[in-house]
Order: structure tokens, then sequence, then C-alpha cells
């Protein structure tokens, strides 16, 4: 049933529960959604300016520091070739013993791998032994080791780089606008209104859903 935002809040103070209801099209499950999302996009203007502006630069400077496009791209250089390295030391059969001890990798990047591959091991022999026989279950959870090795590499990779893309990113287009923003007077008390603003509608669309 859809509703206008009056008849919504009218029937909310009642006590009726809206999840069934739709306002202006909008179903109240996005709206509280949404609601969510606004008071936590208010709330980070609202820790920006309690942080205050030097901070927050050096904070920026820092970020900068450790991560640049030509730092990202390197350390994505060094992800991959370590990554391949791990798998000509483990799977390349043309090689042989002598060759594979050659080839090193990274022992935090090795431990990592043997850790997370132990437990997927570990973990699956556990849950299998639960619904067949745990011999079977020893050879599933053998397999399912030996498949980590392969897959863990890719995963660590894949995940830090996408940590660093992201802070990269996060850094770019979201704390240098700020700072910009934080250093014109005009613009900072505009940000203050904007962030009480949106505290207040995202509470507000929060509680129509709750």
């Amino acid at each position: 049933m859809d509703l206008d935002l009056f008849k919504a809040c009218e029937l909310w103070l009642k006590g009726t529960e809206l999840s069934s209801y739709k306002v202006y099209g909008v179903s109240i499950l996005w709206i509280g959604r949404i609601g969510i999302l606004i008071q936590f996009f208010g709330a980070s203007l609202v820790v920006v300016e309690i942080i205050g502006y030097e901070r927050l630069k050096r904070f920026s400077y820092d970020i900068a520091e450790l991560i640049n496009f030509k730092k990202l791209m390197k350390f994505a250089t060094y992800a991959v070739n370590t990554t391949r390295k791990w798998f000509r030391k483990i799977g390349e059969k043309k090689l042989t013993e002598a060759e594979k001890d050659s080839i090193e990798v990274d022992s935090w990047f090795a431990w990592v791998i043997v850790i997370t591959a132990s437990f997927n091991g570990i973990y699956s022999w556990v849950v299998f032994s639960e619904s067949m026989h745990w011999l079977l279950a020893y050879f599933v959870a053998s397999f399912v080791l030996a498949l980590s090795g392969y897959i863990t590499p890719i995963l660590i990779t894949f995940l830090m780089l996408l940590v660093f893309s992201l802070l990269y990113l996060w850094n770019t287009f979201f704390l240098v606008p700020m700072l910009w923003v934080l250093a014109q007077k005009k613009l900072n008390i505009i940000l203050k209104i904007i962030a009480l603003i949106f505290l207040i509608i995202g509470t507000f669309m929060d509680l129509l859903a709750s």
C-alpha cells in the first residue's frame, strides 16, 4: 500500500508496523537503508569537523605519501610476482627440487597461506565429518587444503590491492576535497548546516522504518 509522508507518520505514531507499506512508491525498508546512509554521511561530516583541519591535512598527506598511484602500481607488481613465485614453487613440475628451493617467497606471505589453508582444511574436516564417514571427510578436507594453497595467494593479492586502492580513492575523492572545503570559512559554515540537516533527515527516515 502506498502512503504519503503525513499518513506514514500518523501510522508510525500509532505504533503500526510499516514494513509492508510504501511511501511515494519507495518501500519502507529502502527508506530505512537510505536514512542510515544519510546519517552516516552526516556523522562523517561532524567527525571531520571535530578532528579539525590541521590533523586531517597531516593524515591526508601521510596517506598520499604511503599510497600514491606509482606505489600502488609497484605494490601490484610485487604482489603478482610473489604470487607467481608461489605457484612456481609448489606446482611447477618442470623444475627440480633444487630449483624450487632457490625460489624465495616472503615468509609473511607463505605463513598467511599456510595458516589460511590449514584453517580451511581443519574446518572442512570438522564440518564434513558430521555428515559422512570421517575417512571420506579427511580426503575432502585434504582436497580443500590443497585447493586453498592455490586460491589463497590470489585472494591475498586481491584483498590487499583492494584495501590500498580504496584508501587511495578515499583520500583523493573525499579527504582532499573536504580539506579544501574546511579551508573556506564560508563553505565551512554551510558544511555544518548540511551535516545537521543530513543527521535529522537520516534519523527521521531510520525511525520511520523501525
